[in-house]
């Protein structure tokens, strides 16, 4: 998990440099799941699929 936070506040710190007036970006990185969804919590928060 280490390793994710220094990539991810690298990514964060080229955006911050490649794209003027950006103030922040949030990176999100995710492990490989040994079970199930970890983004099970959020999925009420998610919106619906379109209908075909």
């Amino acid at each position: 998990m280490i390793r994710a936070h220094e990539l991810a506040v690298r990514a964060e710190h080229a955006l911050l440099h490649a794209l003027p007036g950006l103030t922040a970006a949030t990176i999100h990185t995710d492990h490989t799941p040994t079970t199930g969804d970890p983004h099970e919590p959020l999925a009420h928060h998610r919106r619906a699929p379109a209908p075909p």
